[in-house]
């Protein structure tokens, strides 16, 4: 089922943020096959797709290879950019050239190189030309356009006057992390306004920020009444995030946690993905941010992932952590959960 169709039925679709630098096609193929739905590629420059040949095909290589990943239906672009005209090209492109079903515009990104540009959540310091934006890739495209962003800057709420502006122009949905630009991840997200957005406009709203637990997601839905979770940084090293929210939201049931050796063995699989698809000195060296999220909370997990940082071989790499692993079971069955 298509995003879109998903956010207006009756169920809580539990949707993968579009993280850069972390959902490419290995890690989109683990989540893929733990029953993620729904996931957005992230982070397209919208200047690049239109100015700069050189970026354009290498994003259509990685497009390829990752739509083979997604399921059916659920091809979701996110572009980013300054310009409404570029923004507006761009969309048309990936439109007609990747036969994509929605684009989602970044306008809620608070890395500082981001701003630099003047792109992603710097955006809401210029509320007239973000609007501007969202008016020219709606009209662009005969496709759905969702809108990712936050709250505001600073201490304004340029963010939720540019939601209601975008509902009345014609997205399709929005996906709000009630955090502030400036703030990038520091403090609470402030749920509560994502609730006020529920109220006011009339198109499904995502909520996004400290989910880290099947409870988080419930208590977001019941404090907010949005239509879909969004998970981001909460599944790096815990792909199975998504269906044990996704369970607990439908039925009320907890699924297990992975197992201790279901949590190296993913890990180790994921490794070989990043391998073949890099090749094995930058996939190794691309695998470190993964490897210790994945062992996260694991005993003598410190001891193993120092050892792994030194380490450029993916054999030697999947030795190290087939060992580790052993030494982990030889604790005992009854202690081979995650807690």
């Amino acid at each position: 089922m298509k995003l879109i169709d998903d956010l207006k039925s009756d169920r809580i679709p539990v949707i993968a943020a579009p993280l850069a630098g972390y959902h490419d096609p290995p890690q989109v193929s683990i989540l893929v096959n733990l029953g993620v739905e729904h996931l957005i590629y992230p982070f397209i420059s919208s200047e690049g797709m239109v100015k700069r040949k050189i970026y354009r095909d290498q994003v259509m290589g990685k497009l390829s290879k990752w739509k083979k990943a997604v399921p059916k239906n659920s091809v979701h672009l996110q572009i980013f950019g300054r310009d409404p005209e570029t923004m507006a090209e761009a969309a048309i492109f990936l439109e007609s050239e990747v036969n994509c079903d929605c684009i989602d515009l970044n306008m809620g990104c608070s890395v500082r190189k981001i701003w630099k540009s003047q792109s992603g959540s710097f955006l809401l310091q210029k509320p007239e030309i973000a609007i501007k934006i969202v008016d020219a890739v709606v009209s662009a495209v005969n496709i759905p356009v969702t809108l990712k962003t936050r709250s505001g800057w600073d201490k304004d709420e340029n963010g939720l006057d540019l939601i209601r502006e975008a509902a009345r122009i014609g997205v399709a949905a929005v996906a709000l992390h009630p955090r502030k630009g400036k703030s990038q991840w520091k403090g609470d997200a402030e749920w509560g306004d994502i609730a006020k957005m529920v109220t006011e406009i009339n198109i499904p709203v995502i909520g996004n920020g400290d989910i880290k637990t099947p409870e988080d997601a419930l208590e977001m839905v019941n404090r907010t009444g949005c239509a879909g979770v969004m998970i981001g940084r909460a599944s790096i090293g815990d792909p199975w995030i998504f269906a044990r929210c996704s369970s607990f939201l439908t039925d009320g049931v907890h699924l297990m946690e992975p197992t201790w050796e279901v949590r190296i063995d993913t890990c180790i699989s994921h490794i070989e993905k990043l391998v073949g698809f890099r090749g094995e000195k930058i996939g190794v060296r691309e695998s470190r941010k993964h490897v210790g999220r994945y062992l996260k909370g694991l005993p003598g997990a410190s001891a193993t992932r120092k050892e792994l940082v030194l380490i450029d071989d993916f054999s030697d790499v999947k030795q190290a952590l087939l060992s580790y692993r052993e030494r982990l079971l030889s604790m005992g069955p009854e202690k081979n959960n995650v807690n």
